[in-house]
């Protein structure tokens, strides 16, 4: 298929790969009790009822794209469609099967039907990975209503002499998942992320998965994650333009830090390497909240979010606050996009213009469960406070508006006349405040 050597990445996304091709969905199972609405749908049920039995019960996918119990779906896109069916017996509800049907004129013929691996199913999705214009379908179980142990079933499609199979592949423990084009070359893989919470294996490792034309599986590359992690929490990629495919992996290293991990294909060492150029890259992606990186500026690329300490400060108690850069990766290095501070005492982020960067500090008043925002000569531009919901009164508070009521806090803000005179907004700060909530800054 490519590349003889590999790199097995394994990722985290429960899946956010992009379906080709055009599905649809027989609505929720509550539908499946009503009169078919078409034609198809009652031929479609007539022929589950006598193929399978009528003793049965649907299943839907509780995420990803398809919530279905009945997906229809041009499979092989031969212009004739095909079914893929989550049900159980009713005399044995502890483990989901699946089928596939196919249509032939005005009915359906079964094609397979498989005992699944869980009791629920996660995810179903549909993509060609090696490129034979069959799909592969990806299911994704969870195990005993624990969504924390979850399997992943690859299911392949084969038309020969036009005539449709479709084959159980692998199936195994996984925690996170997403579909790539991890060298960059058009080809597409499965990028899956192992974790050692698993119980299962002694490491946390990414695999790099591809499908053969002959749809045999092959992992391509192996990567040994952070031996610090101790549950995965998210997979993303992006593309910079001129650059390689890049694979961002987030993790808890405790029960409150996360790190992030950023790895690209090297065609010279014939490897993946790390996309930071620092020894300890890991640890410069080290922060004590759960947010895991993104596009936050929506340009295509993601950022990292990095915790620094505040220096935006004056002559104040600032140790409950930080400075959180979210870093894009430039030549190797973490340049940061955007900024926010973070104030964790009462829990609320304010975004931090780059123009404000070097011009406007905080200066605390925790007492008064205040921040002033001022300039080097302590000239106050403007102030966030935090009262408790029966203490507020904007009569109590010159100039005051309101921001947010989260539970019984309520947060406002004030525009002094040096604040407006440079350009301060309350509309803007209104824009720009958040409340953490769950404390994830």
């Amino acid at each position: 298929m490519k590349k003889a050597f590999a790199v097995i990445i394994a990722s985290a996304l429960a899946l956010g790969v992009m379906l080709s091709g055009c599905s649809v969905e027989i609505r929720s199972i509550d539908s499946l009790m009503r009169p078919p609405h078409t034609a198809m749908e009652a031929e479609l049920q007539k022929s589950i009822s006598a193929l399978i039995g009528d003793e049965i019960s649907y299943r839907s996918p509780e995420s990803g794209e398809d919530h279905s119990a009945i997906t229809i779906r041009d499979i092989n896109r031969d212009g004739v469609n095909e079914a893929v069916v989550f049900y159980v017996k009713n005399d044995d509800a502890s483990t989901v099967r699946m089928c596939v049907l196919t249509q032939s004129g005005k009915d359906w013929l079964l094609v397979s039907d498989f005992t699944g691996n869980g009791n629920g199913v996660l995810t179903v999705n549909f993509e060609d990975l090696n490129d034979d214009n069959d799909e592969e379908i990806l299911v994704t179980w969870f195990i005993f209503n624990d969504k924390s142990q979850k399997k992943l079933s690859i299911y392949a499609a084969d038309t020969q002499n036009n005539s449709l199979k479709v084959s159980s592949c692998i199936s195994e423990p996984y925690n996170l998942m997403a579909v790539t084009d991890a060298y960059g070359d058009g080809e597409k893989q499965l990028l899956v992320a192992y974790s050692n919470i698993t119980k299962e294996i002694d490491k946390n490792t990414l695999k790099l998965i591809g499908v053969s034309k002959d749809n045999e599986i092959s992992i391509l590359n192996e990567i040994i994650l952070d031996n610090r992690i101790i549950n995965l929490t998210s997979i993303s990629t992006d593309l910079p333009p001129g650059g390689n495919p890049r694979l961002y992996v987030d993790a808890h290293v405790s029960d409150k830090s996360s790190i992030t991990q950023v790895i690209e294909w090297n065609e010279e060492q014939r490897n993946f390497v790390s996309s930071i150029n620092d020894t300890n890259a890991a640890d410069l992606t080290l922060r004590s909240s759960n947010l895991i990186c993104k596009d936050i500026d929506k340009d295509g690329i993601i950022e990292i979010p990095i915790q620094k300490p505040l220096s935006e400060s004056i002559n104040s108690d600032t140790s409950l606050a930080y400075l959180l850069e979210w870093c894009e990766i430039k030549d190797s290095d973490l340049v940061p996009q955007e900024y926010h501070i973070v104030n964790m005492l009462e829990n609320y982020t304010l975004y931090f213009p780059k123009e404000w960067k070097n011009k406007i500090f905080v200066k605390s008043d925790n007492s008064a469960r205040t921040w002033h925002f001022v300039d080097a000569e302590e000239n106050v531009f403007f102030s966030i406070s935090a009262c408790m919901f029966e203490e507020w009164d904007e009569s109590n508070f010159d100039n005051a508006q309101m921001l947010m009521i989260q539970g019984e806090t309520v947060y406002f803000c004030t525009v002094t006349d040096v604040g407006a005179e440079n350009g301060i907004v309350i509309a803007d700060l209104m824009n720009y405040f958040t409340v953490n909530i769950n404390s994830q800054g």
